[in-house]
């Protein structure tokens, strides 16, 4: 599974970016446009009250967090100086976020931000996950579709003979100790003289 902040970056649609801003209890007009980033995903969104509002989503794994808040600081000290920047807003800090999770197949779990578990052949076929982050105030949900692909599972046990292996007797092949998650299907024998 790949990691759920790279794929929520490489996800962004219009309606993310808006519900972004929202979350932060700004209401957009639905008007914005993309500005230009070589790594990062930055738009210059329209608010209800006709001001704007720069996003900036920062490409994961590419800085740490201490890079990207002295980039920050940095944009706030040129601000203070009166360069014309656009600096980052201070937002609610010391918020707890909680992520859930729904209609997940098996024992798919989210802990933290990352969806982490191993379906079992119970779970093969298509899922609707939702996936729902709240600091407490407010929330956002986003929903995935799932599709958990069987596999040929091996089978398990093992086939006993029962009976004599003398002239004339009656040898049988005993398959109830065999299993299999995808099913048994028929069998076929093969007795062979090993002289």
């Amino acid at each position: 599974m790949t990691d759920s902040l790279t794929e929520f970056f490489f996800e962004l649609t219009p309606e993310r970016v808006l519900d972004a801003i929202e979350l932060e209890g700004e209401r957009c007009t639905g008007r914005f446009i993309v500005l230009n980033s070589y790594e990062n995903r930055v738009y210059q969104l329209e608010l209800e009250d006709s001001s704007f509002v720069v996003a900036k989503f920062y490409r994961p794994g590419r800085w740490s967090d201490d890079a990207i808040l002295d980039e920050h600081d940095f944009l706030l000290d040129l601000h203070e100086q009166e360069i014309p920047v656009t600096p980052p807003r201070v937002l609610d800090s010391g918020d707890t976020l909680a992520y859930t999770i729904s209609g997940a197949p098996g024992d798919l779990a989210i802990s933290g931000t990352t969806i982490s578990g191993t379906p079992v052949n119970a779970d093969v076929g298509a899922h609707s996950i939702t996936v729902t982050c709240s600091d407490g105030t407010a929330s956002a949900t986003d929903s995935y579709d799932l599709t958990v692909t069987n596999t040929d599972d091996a089978t398990t046990g093992a086939v006993t003979v029962s009976g004599s292996a003398y002239d004339d007797e009656v040898l049988t092949a005993v398959t109830s100790a065999l299993a299999d998650d995808d099913g048994m299907g028929t069998f076929a024998y093969q007795w062979a003289n090993q002289d």
